[in-house]
């Protein structure tokens, strides 16, 4: 059955809504209308009463804000993701460019919660090669010192690299959430002393040893996400068993508002996320909903 009714109060801390699949834009074309007013309303019927929409670049992290200023309880960050980390050599700001972001936060102050998406991935060298992924991370420990705004952290298959970072500068900002975690038990729990959140998603459910790892981090250290559009839970996911709440949907050639366009994540299926938590971990939806959405409130000091 679909569960319409808001049931818990959810909070998706990674809800990529700039993206342009939610203008109906996919691989460069038009597939239906911009429905991200759509998106927005199913995921409040959800219990979705919050999402962090990341910057990616200094462009994309101000198109995400002017986002936030649009809806209630939509909120960004300002930063450089690993991914797109050569865009500091290519913007016109050059050595301005992290001026350029404490500016941007400057500007947005009441919708930017956390510097980021900023971190590392070692999957990700056709993206942009290691020493440019470092030279960009690096100086996000500066405008967390100049900002005092908790980070927001990306780390992929860094066999280590990303932990012993975060122990050298763990004292130059006041907290984080290392979101989409993949990685091993070993890392987790690492990042965990350190007093950091872990996110999960879809991603962090698809195989037996990554529910294993999910099943051990500890709920005061949880946060729970889509980062759509993408992540969302598969069939072929072992996480799927767990799901209850199924979420109809059509394929994007047959988009009608009212409903989620199918391989397209949305902000509400981060009840679905909350749904396998609860599964693996052994307590109640009512639990995970409510530590993971007061971790993020404590986190990004809102109220």
């Amino acid at each position: 059955k679909i569960k319409m009714e808001k049931a818990y109060k959810l909070f998706d801390i990674a809800a990529n809504l700039s993206d342009s699949s939610f203008e109906g834009i996919y691989n460069g074309k038009k597939k239906h209308d911009i429905d991200r007013d759509q998106v927005v309303a199913r995921a409040k019927k959800y219990g979705v009463e919050r999402m962090l929409l990341a910057g990616l670049t200094l462009s994309e992290s101000r198109k995400a804000l002017e986002l936030c200023r649009e809806y209630d309880g939509l909120y960004g960050t300002v930063g450089i993701h690993p991914c797109t980390s050569a865009d500091l050599d290519k913007s016109e700001h050059g050595d301005n460019y992290f001026d350029k972001l404490f500016e941007l936060y400057e500007e947005y102050k009441d919708q930017v919660i956390a510097v980021g998406e900023c971190g590392i991935d070692y999957d990700r060298f056709d993206y942009a090669p290691k020493e440019t992924q470092m030279k960009a991370f690096i100086p996000h420990f500066d405008l967390a010192e100049r900002t005092g705004l908790p980070m927001y952290l990306h780390n992929r298959n860094t066999q280590g690299d990303f932990v012993e970072l975060m122990r050298k500068n763990r004292d130059r900002f006041c907290g984080g959430v290392v979101h989409s975690f993949t990685d091993t038990l070993e890392e987790m729990k690492a990042l965990v002393d350190m007093d950091l959140y872990i996110g999960v998603n879809g991603c962090s459910l698809r195989t037996e040893e990554s529910l294993e790892v999910v099943k051990q981090i500890p709920l005061e250290h949880l946060m729970i996400e889509t980062d759509c559009p993408y992540c969302q839970i598969r069939n072929s996911h072992p996480s799927k068993k767990y799901v209850r709440t199924q979420i109809e949907a059509k394929k994007k050639e047959r988009w009608v508002p009212e409903m989620p366009v199918r391989d397209r994540n949305e902000p509400c299926y981060v009840v679905q996320v909350m749904e396998v938590v609860a599964a693996i971990k052994g307590v109640s939806e009512e639990e995970v909903a409510s530590a993971t959405y007061e971790n993020a409130m404590k986190l990004f000091k809102l109220s």
